[in-house]
């Protein structure tokens, strides 16, 4: 090597991929079970969750259902009425044109997010909602679809330094 050359000249770098990524998720949980609820006899039972905002955690919000909805989509409205900051969905997993499964997600996107569906709790009908186990999601912030790569047949090594009698190159 002679201190200051190199052979054959470096090639500049170029990037390619997108500077656009996937927007920012919610925190999102879903059932991993179909939905056993025994509609319209829910008067009575409660839906608990836990909630982290902006990385704040919330004090616990609680349910008590009161009305008997019909379908789970009315179900899904009652609950979502009933907590802040939470959005519940009842959603057709198998294709049958039947709702069987249930998603609750936060209403703010970003990795500081998260939500807890907890199957604890008197009267708890959360089991019932398609939720063995206590349930936990995150949010994510934007992420990019395609990483980005150095297209060329050379790189410019920008640094080189000799000491020692080793070349160390500095990339």
């Amino acid at each position: 090597l002679v201190w200051g050359e190199v052979t054959p000249e470096g090639t500049p770098a170029s990037l390619t991929g997108s500077l656009a990524g996937n927007p920012a998720r919610p925190a999102v949980v879903m059932s991993s079970v179909d939905a056993t609820v025994a509609l319209p006899n829910v008067a009575g039972f409660t839906v608990t969750v836990g909630l982290t905002i902006d990385g704040i955690q919330q004090p616990e919000q609680t349910v008590t259902l009161v009305g008997g909805p019909a379908t789970f989509d009315a179900l899904a409205a009652e609950i979502t009425e009933g907590l802040t900051g939470v959005t519940v969905t009842a959603i057709d997993i198998d294709g049958n044109g039947q709702d069987d499964r249930f998603i609750f997600s936060t209403n703010r996107s970003g990795a500081d997010q998260e939500i807890v569906v907890k199957t604890t709790g008197e009267n708890s009908l959360v089991p019932s909602l398609g939720f063995p186990a206590t349930a936990t999601g995150s949010g994510s912030d934007i992420e990019f679809a395609e990483r980005a790569f150095i297209v060329g047949d050379y790189l410019n090594a920008a640094s080189v330094k000799s000491g020692s009698g080793e070349v160390q190159l500095t990339l």
